[in-house]
């Protein structure tokens, strides 16, 4: 089952500065990064209910080898992604 899908702008924003700050730190790694956030976006279109809430209906996907989260909500039988945020920052993420 794949449910309805969509990214807010400020978190498509977030995942296109890190993608450039990966490749300006190494070639190649910023496409790592976007296959590794693209393989999260799977995960949330075919299981939504997979990645555990962790406050509020807002649910928390950790991408691995890699410093960032995907904060989704999942309502209607629709996953929204609201905030890709680097989880060594100290401020929230912001939804």
């Amino acid at each position: 089952m794949s449910v309805k899908f969509r990214i807010l702008s400020s978190a498509q924003e977030e995942s296109t500065e890190t993608f450039l700050y990966y490749e300006s730190e190494r070639r190649e790694l910023g496409e790592i990064f976007l296959n590794s956030l693209d393989v999260i976006y799977q995960n949330i279109r075919i299981f939504p209910l997979m990645y555990p809430v962790i406050f509020d209906d807002i649910h928390r996907a950790l991408i691995p080898k890699f410093p960032y989260a995907v904060y989704y909500s999942f309502e209607n039988d629709e996953a929204t992604i609201l905030a890709l945020h680097n989880t060594k920052r100290k401020s929230p993420p912001n939804f």
